[in-house]
């Protein structure tokens, strides 16, 4: 089913914040800016990215402990390749 929203759909709440975690990896985003949080669609009943709320706990999790710079050093890498 295609949710009205037209966003994408993740079918569970750790595949969004997969996709999530993945998209501030490749794109870098700056502060404030890209999608910074997961939530459940009251229409589809799937999971949808959300530039809106507070941060998710998995992305400001990988961000404190040098995670999400590992994973953004290793997309700039594969970049260059």
């Amino acid at each position: 089913m295609s949710c009205p929203s037209h966003k994408n759909e993740y079918y569970s709440q750790a595949l969004a914040e997969e996709q999530l975690i993945d998209l501030h990896a490749r794109n870098n985003y700056a502060n404030g800016d890209g999608p910074v949080n997961v939530y459940m669609c009251d229409i589809c009943h799937h999971w949808h990215l959300t530039s809106t709320g507070g941060l998710n706990l998995e992305l400001k999790e990988q961000m404190e402990n040098g995670e999400l710079k590992k994973k953004q050093t290793a997309y700039q890498w594969e970049n260059k390749l």
